[in-house]
């Protein structure tokens, strides 16, 4: 079986958002006492967060726009996004686990610096998986069935 540009692009993705999110999920039980909840949901919201970029991947352009949407900013963008439901769905939790963290300077002390690691993995993400498969615009995708 033949594996189209599309649904390798996502398998790429999902994979490094699992390695993403236990590697964070690994970091947030060390430097904290987080409940079990917040950690596998903080890895799985990740994995999910892969998932999401490795569909996304066939935009190249800004709809309605035409505008070229570069590899970086498309990731960036769904990480950020991601990042600010994910601190509006657990804020409580996530203000408990870093106020823990006692090593941390004042200014760090909110869930909302969460927004710049989700961005920045979510860059990453896009940038390997592109890297991998390539640019796989809509109609190369696999997805349409044309070619």
């Amino acid at each position: 079986m033949e594996m189209t540009p599309f649904i390798k692009r996502v398998a790429i993705s999902k994979f490094l958002g699992i390695g993403f999110g236990l590697i964070f999920a690994w970091w947030l039980a060390q430097m904290a006492t987080a409940p079990t909840t917040l950690v596998w949901g903080v890895a799985l919201w990740i994995l999910t967060l892969g998932a999401l970029i490795g569909i996304i991947g066939f935009y190249t352009t800004i709809p309605f726009f035409g505008f070229a949407l570069p590899v970086w900013l498309r990731g960036a963008w769904c990480g950020l996004w991601m990042g600010i439901v994910m601190v509006l769905m657990a804020y409580g939790q996530l203000s408990a686990a870093i106020d823990q963290m006692t090593w941390l300077p004042t200014m760090f002390h909110s869930p909302w610096w969460a927004l710049v690691d989700m961005a920045i993995i979510g860059a990453v993400i896009d940038l390997i998986a592109t890297r991998a498969t390539g640019p796989t615009p809509w109609p190369e995708s696999g997805v349409s069935g044309q070619t």
